[in-house]
């Protein structure tokens, strides 16, 4: 009679465990979508910065402000309902940090390099407009 192989022996253990539900990793949504709200912000804020550069009209710097500040309440919301929700995860840190850079750092950074080059009229005789706008960029 043949014996029962065991874990040990490398062959197939023929006993299963009962049938426990699998654990599934999932990315909480509802955060998720509020941190992408930011990031959506951020986004369309270069994007009107970048056609009020081109079309020269300044409302298109005062619609980014406000996309700006209305990303601010995304930002808060979504560390908040994160929290209340117990659903932190490290994807969820990450695509914040993304959409902060973006929102908080690139948009506000060429909103002031636009508003600047808009208001010095660059080509005029002033020797400043030059160093002034290097440190816009920087």
């Amino acid at each position: 009679m043949e014996k029962p192989s065991s874990p040990e022996s490398g062959r197939r253990w023929p006993f299963r465990r009962a049938n426990r539900p699998r654990r599934i990793r999932s990315i909480a949504l509802l955060p998720t979508l509020i941190t992408l709200g930011n990031g959506v912000l951020g986004v369309m804020a270069i994007f009107w910065i970048g056609i009020g550069l081109a079309e020269d009209k300044s409302r298109y710097f005062h619609s980014a402000a406000w996309m700006i500040l209305a990303a601010m309440v995304f930002d808060a919301l979504d560390g908040f309902v994160a929290r209340l929700t117990k659903t932190a995860s490290a994807f969820g840190a990450q695509l914040d940090s993304l959409c902060d850079l973006v929102t908080f750092g690139v948009a506000p950074g060429f909103l002031v390099f636009a508003v600047s080059r808009q208001t010095l009229q660059i080509g005029g005789s002033n020797p400043w407009e030059r160093p002034v706008l290097a440190v816009c960029v920087l």
